[in-house]
């Protein structure tokens, strides 16, 4: 595969244009050669000349990585979704951004061992790790990213673990972070096997952006026998732009679905990424295409650091309703809001409204639809419970 893949590859962008196809697709190189300097950001051309000592208050809070596979998807111009995406600015310490809370849903409040979070009643997600193949600048757990105390350590994954095989009413663990997939193989398999002895738990989720970032880390043989060992496992990811829908991805999907492990997405609706029907209709479309099912279009999070990202819940609306008109329900995600007081996500519907009436049901929505639906003829003996 790799060498079918290294054959197809264009070569890659400057400064990595002389880099052998099978050395880019080694994901030990990519990880020896992620960016975190500024000063080769400006001298690649990725950001302006003299823009890096405006950005060094903004990595100092909030640390730069970027893979070089995903940087090289990235196009000239500061408005590039790519780029959006993995580059910081200096919206990211705008004043503006002291008005939201760095952790909204109160995830400390909610974590009763270090490392276990729980919010919810049959769920509870462990955070594996506070590393990631590339640090979102939209993430909502960017006050985490790089500060190693925050994430499960060795000597509390067993009280963790413990936990969870003492409480039969937890039924899904949530494998998160940070990237679980940056774990040392050996702690990530100890973790999964543990779990997969778990008689009461109903699924293992693991939430990974690597086979968006970093896709050939599920290239190694090792990780991919340590996943596909594992009953019960879900990967979900988060593909926001069809640009990252890749030869290189796809592959990593394909492998993923040979273990028989399904692959889920989690794309987040962000300002001047993916904000419109055009951009999220070829997204969900090429997701089905490389097997991968959309799962959730999640609203952008009130944190703090990412207010330069969200959009009006009417926008969403909006884009959602266009949506369902062009997308099979196969390729429809659900359009959810994550409340930081509720337990759960809420769906948000299309604004349709419903009048019932003894012998129908009369629909109105957007763009003046209006359809009315036969109410069934009872048996007189049955009363009506409407």
């Amino acid at each position: 595969m790799i060498e079918r893949l290294a054959a197809s590859l264009d070569p890659p962008r400057e400064p990595w244009r002389e880099v052998p196809a099978r050395v880019w697709l080694d994901w030990r190189w990519q990880l020896r050669n992620t960016v975190h300097d500024l000063r080769d950001l400006e001298r690649w051309g990725f950001i302006e000349t003299g823009e890096g000592a405006r950005l060094e208050a903004v990595v100092r809070r909030y640390p730069l990585r970027v893979s070089p596979y995903y940087l090289n998807l990235a196009r000239a111009g500061g408005s590039d979704p790519i780029l959006r995406q993995a580059l910081p600015t200096t919206e990211e310490i705008d004043p503006v951004q002291s008005t939201l809370d760095p952790d909204p849903f109160a995830e400390r409040d909610h974590s009763p061992l270090p490392g276990l979070i729980r919010r919810y009643a049959d769920r509870v997600l462990l955070l594996t790790s506070s590393t990631c193949t590339t640090y979102c600048r939209h993430c909502f757990r960017k006050r985490l990213l790089g500060r190693p105390g925050e994430a499960l350590t060795r000597d509390h994954l067993d009280e963790a673990l413990d936990a969870i095989r003492r409480d039969p009413s937890i039924h899904e663990v949530i494998l998160s972070g940070g990237d679980p997939l940056t774990l040392p193989p050996a702690l990530l398999q100890r973790m999964l096997d543990e779990l997969s002895r778990v008689d009461h738990l109903d699924a293992v989720r693991l939430g990974t952006r690597v086979p968006v970032t970093l896709p050939m880390r599920l290239f190694d043989h090792r990780l991919a026998e340590i996943l596909g060992a594992v009953s019960r496992l879900w990967v979900l990811t988060q593909f926001n732009h069809p640009r990252e829908i890749t030869p290189v991805a796809a592959a990593a999907v394909e492998l993923l679905r040979h273990r028989g492990i399904p692959v889920l997405n989690q794309a987040v609706l962000l300002r001047g990424v993916n904000d419109d029907v055009e951009t999220l209709t070829a997204l969900h479309r090429g997701l089905i295409r490389i097997g991968v099912k959309p799962y959730y279009l999640h609203h952008a999070d009130p944190v703090r650091g990412t207010a330069h990202f969200r959009t009006s819940i009417a926008s969403g609306v909006r884009i959602m309703t266009a949506l369902q008109g062009r997308l099979s329900g196969l390729a429809l995600p659900a359009y959810v809001v994550d409340l930081p007081r509720s337990e759960g996500k809420i769906r948000v519907p299309p604004p349709v409204t419903m009048e019932h009436f003894p012998d129908r049901t009369v629909f109105r929505g957007p763009g003046d639809l209006y359809d009315e639906y036969p109410n069934p003829v009872l048996p007189p003996d049955e009363p009506r419970k409407e």
